[in-house]
């Protein structure tokens, strides 16, 4: 269902829906939960033709993001935080 659909069904207007939906996931996912992390993915990916290469941290066992920024730099933090090197580039927590 779009924003326009819940809207409607409501008779509300799309802006009421939209902040609603704004809140929800300002709440739900500001702020990742790092105490169970063990896993720990970092990469810098493309973001379009050009030279932007943002670094996406992710936890490797729930998929969730933990940390999208500009640029590199990401790497250095995890060893200040006592991350171990394992296999295949990967660090565990």
């Amino acid at each position: 269902m779009t924003i326009l659909d819940v809207a409607r069904h409501l008779h509300v207007s799309w802006d009421t829906v939209k902040d609603i939906q704004k809140r929800y996931l300002k709440k739900k996912f500001s702020r990742p939960v790092l105490k169970d992390l063990r896993y720990l993915a970092i990469d810098e990916t493309t973001a379009s033709k050009g030279h932007r290469y943002p670094t996406v941290a992710v936890d490797l066992e729930s998929g969730a993001v933990i940390f999208v920024g500009d640029g590199k730099g990401a790497v250095p933090c995890v060893h200040e935080h006592g991350a171990e090197p394992s296999s295949r580039g990967r660090h565990r927590l």
